[in-house]
């Protein structure tokens, strides 16, 4: 990036540093914070989270002080979970849906239009990591200059005053670096649903879906007898990958229940 994000914020905390249609968005956003109760503004793990029951896909690790929340949202490329946790000071990440008004939204129905974004729910230390480390990795994983549609739109929902201003100077760099237009959108931070189990880590789960099916593919090729125990292990390995798929088959029918 030409222009570091912590250049432009000492650059732009006045309203003429943004175009005004930015200052509109980050006005609305951060009096749509201020409204908000001061106790749901940041997120603190509770005093017994290291014994709590932490969601699939999201580590416990014990309460942080000032730890906060980040959600962030770009194309269905790459293993997001997997890009944040290898940076020091990230917690613990989730997936999961916000932006519309659907109060119980599924992957089907976010599918099917509902409103909803599928989104990354970050836990983050600021000791560790900033908010704008964070933001430079979420640029590097995506071209924000191109239009997706709602589900998988370039977003970032900011969760405080502050986030809001380094999440708008952020934009502003953007473009002024790269002379491009930016379509990522920033957004009032709204209810966050938690995506259903299966498809936390899902990429990762489905490499391991695919391997145990190229497994499965090779041993059906050796000749009887080859391998000691090969029709065994086929049987649990075709067992396997079919039960792998069956929460995928199963929310096919969430609509008519």
């Amino acid at each position: 990036m030409g222009v570091t994000i912590a250049t432009v914020v000492s650059r732009t905390h006045s309203k003429t540093s943004f175009s005004e249609a930015r200052y509109r968005s980050l006005r609305r956003i951060s009096l749509a914070i201020s409204a908000r109760p001061k106790s749901s503004r940041r997120f603190v793990a509770p005093a017994n989270a290291k014994t709590a029951q932490a969601p699939e896909g999201v580590e416990s690790t014990g309460n942080v002080e000032n730890e906060q929340v980040a959600v962030l949202q770009w194309d269905d490329s790459g293993e997001p979970e997997a890009v944040f946790k290898q940076l020091p000071g990230v917690l613990g990440t989730e997936v999961g849906y916000t932006g519309g008004e659907n109060d119980q939204p599924s992957y089907q129905s976010v599918c099917s239009g509902d409103g909803h974004t599928e989104a990354l729910r970050i836990r983050y230390d600021p000791n560790e990591v900033s908010y704008e480390q964070l933001l430079d990795k979420f640029w590097s994983l995506h071209n924000p200059s191109a239009r997706y549609d709602v589900q998988y739109k370039s977003a970032i929902w900011p969760q405080n005053e502050e986030q809001a201003a380094i999440a708008s100077a952020a934009v502003a760099a953007k473009e002024e670096a790269s002379n491009l237009p930016i379509f990522t959108d920033l957004q009032k931070p709204k209810e966050f649903y938690a995506a259903e189990w299966y498809h936390q880590n899902y990429k990762f789960k489905n490499k391991i879906r695919l391997a145990m099916l190229g497994t499965y593919i090779f041993l059906s090729y050796m000749p009887s007898g080859s391998i000691p125990g090969k029709t065994v292990l086929e049987q649990i390995l075709a067992v396997l990958i079919f039960t792998s798929y069956i929460p995928q088959l199963l929310s096919v029918f969430e609509k008519f229940f």
